[in-house]
């Protein structure tokens, strides 16, 4: 048996008794009003769960009432339209103002009782599952923001022995001034400890660059950073890279570039990522080109290679959270799919855009830009 409360809104006095009757035999509650705006007040006063509604009344009709409360689909109430002629216009104002359903002058008494009670329970149907898609949204950000937080306690506690680690092998590796000459064999093995020991290191700050994003906690200081001086700085600490496949670098940055207000550390994040993506994925004597302009409040940034290019599916994923493209020719590259992510997220919180564009076998351009010093944007802590 139904308990709703019923406000039928009619200026005919025997269609609200007949009505009434009806439905009070269902369970119903039922209130009366004789035009719109005393239907208004009793709206605001009792919040009926269904509204039968007549279209054609004195001092506020039905499309009246509709305007004055603006009903939303989300709205658990139930809105039924009485009309004895079929204007299209008002029928159609009607689905636009909210209303559910439509209910013919004349009508049989099962024909009211089926259309209110399929109504209310589409109304009802449609309330519940948006709380429920509403509760489990929530839930799932709690869960997101609870495992972000364990992932980075966790990988920060695996980054203190590690780095200690670290700093064993490099000191035994690089200073045998220190502890001692070494044979080839040991420092081949050393060599490999050393590399994948990085390796490591590398996916545990990208883990934690993306917890910190998740989380909304990016530390930024931004100051002005000229980009010229940070790029070739950038490139002196990636020579090994450079010349292990005689990768040609071409810099092409005015002299009277203006400076970009910026995170130093995160700029040269965003630029060694996309540095080491070119080199990686560029053949034996490729040509890599970093390029440098003015563009209106901001400086654009161009890092430009010749390498296997991204198919125009792959680009539509490129900056989620650990996509890799699928090609033969990348597959073999190390990398975790995190990168850009991370880079999209950096340019973005320091009030820039990234976006790139590419062909496959003829290369790849990454482009983003940051704000000109003296024009630049407030940098604001990104939203979780």
């Amino acid at each position: 048996m139904h308990q709703a409360s019923v406000l039928i809104i009619d200026d005919e006095p025997s269609v609200r008794k007949m009505i009434a009757a009806t439905l009070e035999g269902e369970g119903y509650h039922i209130h009366y009003a004789e035009n719109g705006l005393e239907g208004l007040e009793i709206t605001r006063i009792v919040s009926p769960e269904i509204v039968i509604l007549d279209l054609k009344m004195p001092e506020m009709d039905g499309l009246g009432f509709l305007e004055e409360l603006k009903p939303k689909p989300e709205d658990p109430r139930a809105i039924i339209v009485l009309t004895g002629h079929g204007d299209v216009k008002e029928i159609e104002a009607c689905y636009q103002a909210g209303v559910n359903s439509f209910l013919r002058k004349p009508f049989h008494l099962a024909e009211l009782r089926g259309v209110v009670k399929n109504a209310v329970d589409l109304k009802r149907h449609a309330f519940n599952l948006d709380q429920l898609v509403q509760t489990r949204t929530k839930q799932l950000e709690e869960e997101s923001m609870a495992k972000s937080q364990v992932l980075s306690t966790a990988t920060h506690e695996l980054r203190t022995p590690l780095t200690s680690m670290l700093g064993y092998v490099q000191r035994v590796l690089h200073r045998p001034d220190k502890v001692g000459p070494l044979t080839d064999r040991r420092r081949s093995y050393l060599g490999a400890a050393e590399k994948n020991a990085l390796r490591l290191k590398a996916l545990i700050e990208n883990i934690l660059d993306v917890s910190k994003v998740e989380a909304g906690n990016l530390d930024l200081d931004p100051v002005e950073v000229d980009v010229r001086e940070q790029i070739d700085d950038i490139l002196t600490e990636m020579e090994y890279d450079i010349t292990e496949k005689q990768i040609e670098v071409v810099i092409d940055i005015p002299d009277d570039l203006p400076q970009v207000m910026t995170d130093q550390l995160r700029f040269s994040q965003i630029v060694t990522n996309l540095l080491s993506n070119a080199f990686k994925y560029s053949p034996e004597f490729a040509t890599v080109t970093i390029s440098a302009r003015p563009a209106d409040k901001f400086v654009q940034v161009d890092v430009i290679d010749t390498g296997v290019g991204i198919s125009k599916t792959d680009q539509t994923k490129l900056f989620t959270k650990f996509f890799r493209a699928d090609n033969s020719s990348t597959t073999e590259v190390p990398g975790t799919g995190l990168g850009l992510f991370i880079v999209k997220h950096l340019v973005g919180a320091m009030g820039g855009r990234i976006w790139m564009e590419s062909e496959e076998d003829v290369g790849t351009t990454f482009s983003f830009v940051l704000p000109a010093s003296g024009g630049a944007l407030a940098v604001e802590r990104p939203a979780a």
